[in-house]
């Protein structure tokens, strides 16, 4: 039984995870099995998108996405000089941008794995072990709300919307970010679906589309969208000064 998990989280991470992401060969799974009364449906997710060409399609859009932002990020007079040509069309509503950026800040710091995360929330009858794996996933999630439910609609969402328009390069992939299927079907899972711990990370369901994103994957969706909201939040301060 130790085998099979390990062999099907190994494939499932090396093709939705991130880099060294996942068990290592020699870990022994036992007393996790032993724990987890839904390892067996929680396996037979994963396997079933592992055969699933439609999300595998669906994620590696996402993805590529993520990594042509993160290089346009990485260099932040690319974004500043987009954000000065449009400048006059935007909405400086400092205050919506502002509250999702704290409250996602705050979510951050849920993680027990955050430098000044919340290592203290102990719930009895609770394994440790599954404790910690909620505590990260309940950030994720937290994070995520944030990020694509309570800001989808909000000013950022409507800068990036009009930078496409104006074919700003990081704007327009931004925007095709936050409107890929991945991302659209995570947020309405968050919004009005389903969403529950796995053995391999967060299950997500939005109707008949069921996908399972583990918690480096969703690490690197949320700091990038929160970079970018930075970055708008830092230019808009800067305008109004």
């Amino acid at each position: 039984m130790n085998t099979n998990i390990i062999k099907t989280l190994k494939k499932y991470y090396d093709r939705f995870g991130i880099e060294d992401e996942g068990p290592s060969d020699d870990i022994y799974l036992y007393d996790f099995i032993q724990i987890n009364k839904n390892i067996k449906s929680d396996l037979a997710i994963l396997k079933n998108i592992l055969e699933n060409v439609t999300i595998e399609k669906h994620f590696k859009v996402c993805q590529y996405l993520i990594e042509d932002l993160a290089n346009k990020l990485s260099e932040r007079a690319i974004f500043i000089e987009e954000l000065e040509r449009i400048e006059d069309k935007i909405d400086f509503d400092i205050d919506g941008i502002s509250n999702g950026i704290i409250w996602f800040q705050q979510a951050q710091m849920t993680n027990p794995q955050h430098p000044k995360g919340f290592k203290d929330i102990k719930i009895g009858g609770i394994d440790p072990f599954i404790n910690n794996m909620l505590k990260i996933q309940g950030s994720l999630i937290l994070q995520l709300y944030i990020a694509l439910v309570y800001m989808r609609s909000g000013p950022v969402y409507e800068i990036l919307k009009i930078g496409s328009k104006n074919k700003c390069q990081t704007m327009n992939i931004s925007y095709k970010l936050l409107n890929s299927d991945y991302i659209r079907h995570i947020r309405n899972s968050l919004s009005h679906g389903t969403f529950r711990m796995n053995v391999a990370g967060v299950y997500f369901k939005d109707n008949n589309y069921e996908i399972v994103s583990t918690p480096g994957f969703l690490d690197k969706i949320c700091m990038w969208i929160f970079v970018l909201y930075y970055q708008c939040i830092l230019f808009i301060g800067n305008e109004l000064d």
